[in-house]
């Protein structure tokens, strides 16, 4: 048998997150994937048995065991479950048992990635774990000196990552306290000795008030009207869906012709695009992981007929960028809607920079001043009562009440 050719053609196959048995010197083995050890070479499980039609059928097994494992989590990194052990293989239970190997901090964040990967979202493995990785390759790797570990983290980056490091690193530790891996968790409640991002500290809602919501609407359709250099007008449907729903913007990004009713009388949000890694990712499904109908007013109605084309693709989005491509978030509130609002004083309010994400502040207050319910009204943005409550009605509630003038 050519070994090294049958290795190439078995690696040919292999899907991403898939175990592939593999062949080296006539002795088979399980290739893992790489997803498991991020950053690391490909790791192999020899399995000491000889390359025959029957050992074979015995190592897909175990393949295939593995990737089930990996699936759901409870894949064993000592690998011992996926070891074939011979008659004369001491039982692990009658061995005289042996030290486990400390984990280095690379180590765990990487098995910790490993396993969150299948089940979170791509943007936070590409925005969030991947750079926390770099710093954590970094770092001193003892996990026993959580107090050096900090130490770098402060010296190498800001007080807000470091805060975000740690408190990651918590919950890879608590994770692997959990799997067995560690006998303790080290870095327990340590990040929040830090202060917390000032953003987080009190996250208030800063709505504009109906005129203050068609001053901006009426700016974006004026913007540069017969004048040289770019007009930023284009944008104008765009900014009047998101006063006009209070969706989320990545949810009025993602929209497509076929979320619409025929009528465009109805929504449905089940799909978003968000940016990972400076490239737009399509989520299918919200924020919240919970698609919602949204009935539209006539104003809405009106709007989304007007600017449906004639023999539309339901595929194609409702609010493209220029180019027929999804609208870059972060690049329209950095250019677009700041010097928009900038031109109607707008641009901050109550000492607080505005950004789109406030016409979804404007669209729960404002509906919220007409009477409507607070679970209703969650139900639209796809919220929860407590949360408009706690951010929203509270707050509205205590600006009209006054003490009894006893």
């Amino acid at each position: 048998m050519n070994v090294q050719a049958n290795s190439k053609a078995l690696k040919g196959k292999a899907t991403r997150g898939s175990v592939v048995v593999d062949s080296l010197r006539g002795r088979l083995r399980l290739r893992l994937p790489r997803l498991l050890y991020l950053g690391q070479q490909a790791k192999y499980i020899s399995l000491q048995i000889d390359d025959t039609p029957e050992n074979r059928k015995i190592a897909e097994a175990k393949a295939r065991q593995a990737e089930l494992d990996i699936t759901s989590g409870n894949f064993d990194f000592s690998w011992n479950k996926y070891r074939i052990f011979n008659h004369l293989t001491v039982l692990p239970s009658y061995q005289e048992e042996q030290p486990r190997p400390a984990l280095s901090l690379t180590e765990l964040w990487d098995k910790y990635v490993a396993y969150k990967t299948p089940i979170c979202s791509p943007k936070t493995v590409i925005d969030s774990y991947v750079p926390m990785g770099r710093h954590f390759a970094n770092a001193p790797q003892a996990l026993d000196q959580p107090l050096e570990i900090r130490s770098y983290l402060l010296g190498a980056t800001t007080e807000q990552m470091t805060r975000r490091c740690l408190m990651n690193l918590s919950a890879a530790c608590k994770w692997g306290v959990k799997k067995g891996l560690l006998a303790t968790n080290p870095f327990d409640g340590m990040y929040l000795e830090l202060a917390k991002p000032k953003y987080k500290i009190e996250e208030q809602a800063n709505p504009f008030t109906a005129q203050e919501r068609d001053r901006i609407i009426q700016a974006f359709q004026t913007h540069n009207a017969g004048k040289k250099g770019i007009s930023y007008s284009y944008y104008t449907n765009f900014v009047k869906f998101l006063f006009y729903t209070g969706c989320r913007p990545s949810e009025a990004v993602g929209l497509r012709w076929k979320h619409l009713s025929d009528d465009c009388a109805k929504i449905t949000f089940t799909e978003a695009i968000v940016r990972a890694g400076g490239k737009p990712l399509s989520r299918e499904t919200t924020k919240t992981k919970k698609t919602r109908k949204f009935s539209c007013t006539n104003t809405l109605q009106t709007l989304l007929l007007s600017i449906r084309p004639e023999n539309y693709d339901p595929e194609v989005l409702v609010f493209p960028n220029r180019e027929g491509n999804p609208i870059n978030y972060n690049d329209f509130g950095r250019r677009a809607w700041k010097t928009v609002t900038k031109l109607v004083n707008l641009d901050k309010k109550n000492g607080m920079t505005t950004t789109p994400y406030n016409c979804r502040d404007t669209f729960i207050t404002l509906q919220a001043l007409q009477g409507n319910s607070c679970d209703t009204i969650a139900r639209w943005v796809g919220n929860t009562p407590e949360v408009l409550r706690k951010h929203y009605i509270d707050k509205l509630a205590l600006e009209h009440l006054k003490p009894a003038d006893i």
